[in-house]
Parts: C-alpha cells; sequence; structure tokens
C-alpha cells in the first residue's frame, strides 16, 4: 500500500556496495539490514488513515456538537501535519562544496607528488648500479639528500659532530690536492 512513499526515496544498495570496501562490507550489511527492518515497518501501515464513518458515530453519541468538533479537528489535523523546518540541508551543502574543493586540492597536490615520482623512477633508471656509488657520487647525484656543509660545497655524512663536520670540511679535496701538483 505504501510502496508509492518509498519508492521516490529508493536506495541503490547495489551502487552503495560497489563504492563501499571490503573492510566496510559488514557496516553496509548492518545499515542495509536496518533500512530493510524500517521499510518493512513503514509497509505494515496502510498509505491513508482509515475512514471514520462520522454518521455512526452521530447515530451512536447524543451529543452531535462533540462529534461535529471531533471530525472538523480530526480533518484539520489530517490536512495539515506539521513537519520541522529545514536547518541543516544548507549547511550540509556548504559541507559538501568543501569537502570536493578540498578533495580537488589534493588530487591535485598528489597528481603533482606522482609526476615528482616518476621523475625520480626515470632517474634511477638512468643512473649507475648502486653498487659503483661512492658517496660523493650519491651526493653529486641527490643533492637534495646529501647535507652540505657551509660554503665548501663539500657533503657530510651523518653521524657527525659539528667539529666532525669543520674538520672534514678543512680536509683538502681531491681536487685541491690535483690542482697543487
Amino acid at each position: 500500500m505504501s510502496a508509492k512513499r518509498i519508492t521516490k526515496a529508493a536506495t541503490d544498495w547495489a551502487k552503495i556496495q560497489a563504492l563501499t570496501g571490503e573492510y566496510k562490507q559488514q557496516s553496509f550489511k548492518k545499515l542495509k539490514a536496518a533500512s530493510d527492518n524500517y521499510l518493512r515497518k513503514v509497509q505494515e501501515f496502510p498509505e491513508a488513515p482509515p475512514a471514520i464513518d462520522w454518521n455512526v458515530m452521530k447515530a451512536t453519541i447524543s451529543n452531535k456538537a462533540i462529534v461535529d468538533k471531533l471530525e472538523a479537528s480530526y480533518k484539520a489535523a489530517l490536512s495539515k501535519i506539521p513537519y520541522p523546518e529545514d536547518t541543516l540541508a544548507s549547511s550540509i551543502d556548504k559541507m559538501e562544496k568543501e569537502s570536493i574543493e578540498s578533495a580537488k586540492e589534493m588530487i591535485a597536490f598528489y597528481e603533482e607528488r606522482n609526476d615528482e615520482c616518476r621523475q625520480m623512477i626515470a632517474k634511477f633508471e638512468k643512473m649507475w648500479p648502486i653498487e659503483w656509488h661512492t658517496l660523493e657520487t650519491f651526493a653529486m647525484t641527490f643533492p637534495d639528500w646529501a647535507q652540505w656543509y657551509g660554503n665548501s660545497g663539500r657533503a657530510i655524512y651523518p653521524p657527525t659532530t659539528p667539529k666532525e663536520a669543520i674538520e672534514e670540511a678543512e680536509k683538502p679535496t681531491r681536487l685541491d690536492l690535483e690542482a697543487r701538483f
């Protein structure tokens, strides 16, 4: 009887299940069971309230004015059922727009990050085998990852203390030694 009321807000459960991850299937099943129980309870009731035969009531009750007053108030109550005012829809729409904006920003950030990773993979594919690298070639290949000390142009490698770093920076480099001879 009340299927017409419910079909307007029918839920596409197959689509929701497809979008739900494996780890959330249990929660999805609980939600669907609760929704089905609610739907079943709503469908038990008739679409319209049962009709009252006011003529029978007028014949049975001696005071006809009470029956007329009751009939008028009953019809008035059926014509306007008070529903609460919707105050949350606008805030939900605003939150939805904000989350869409946030998701777009996040997608753009991670696409940029993926491009950086692809460039790094291409760099790894072109470089020497890792066994051939020394600390100096590593520092030249990946200058962002090497720790540089001051303006000496020399990379330092942890674990070092500031004193060791200064001593290391003061040592002549191979290029300095070659320039002397």
